[in-house]
């Protein structure tokens, strides 16, 4: 991400979360109990998601 041939800086303030993720074999009902796998971990948050779109489209990060 360049302006005028120079690369873009940005500061993202934001939360960064680790998102615990369980996968069901289908979508409950409504009071149905299911059994999921095991807990995944995957990054997360909003200020998080933001500073790797950033970074992806080529801004410095911080």
């Amino acid at each position: 991400m360049t302006t005028h041939g120079r690369q873009q800086r940005v500061c993202v303030v934001g939360s960064i979360n680790i998102d615990l993720v369980m996968r069901a074999p289908q979508f409950p009902t409504a009071g149905e109990t299911l059994l999921g796998g095991p807990f995944q971990r995957h990054p997360g948050g909003k200020g998080a998601n933001q500073a790797v779109a950033a970074a992806r489209c080529g801004a410095a990060v911080s």
